[in-house]
């Protein structure tokens, strides 16, 4: 129900006017996969993004024609498929802020001995972009580039919501 108010958020912030209503659809489904919800079908997936059905039914074959997902065999679910990461990573690689303040958060987790963390806010998420761990051992939380974590649960989270 979260991800489905969030959805729905989403779409009303949309200034129209030149937005392709049929992409941010399908962004919204791709949208529904987060860590430990690694297969979904289409039921889910309305109930996820607030779509109908039918639309979420075109959808899902469309992202799998164009190599976004891909089904699971003898599930009629889908998952994301492996051409997914290739954006996460040209984002990281390309990135001139990380090119500048990874080596930066590096020197400094090791000159103050702590871990160090650079995330951006994606609605109610934080996205961490780069983790530095300090101590290597295993926490009860070990926060690592490329994951998603809710606001309310990192202290750069709750920092950025009362900016």
């Amino acid at each position: 129900m979260e991800m489905q108010r969030e959805a729905i958020m989403a779409r009303g912030r949309s200034k129209g006017g030149g937005d392709n209503r049929s992409l941010q659809r399908g962004i919204e489904i791709l949208r529904a996969f987060r860590a430990g919800v690694d297969v979904l079908g289409n039921g889910e997936l309305a109930e996820r993004t607030g779509l109908p059905r039918a639309t979420v039914s075109r959808l899902t074959r469309t992202l799998v024609n164009s190599g976004m997902l891909d089904d699971v065999p003898g599930q009629r679910a889908y998952r994301l498929a492996a051409s997914v990461m290739s954006f996460g990573h040209a984002m990281r690689v390309g990135s001139p802020v990380l090119k500048v303040l990874a080596p930066l958060m590096r020197v400094e987790s090791m000159k103050r001995k702590l871990n160090v963390g650079l995330a951006a806010a994606d609605r109610t998420m934080m996205v961490y972009l780069e983790s530095i761990r300090f101590n290597p051992r295993v926490a009860l939380r070990n926060v690592v580039a490329d994951q998603q974590v809710p606001m309310e649960l990192t202290s750069l989270g709750r920092a950025y919501g009362t900016a």
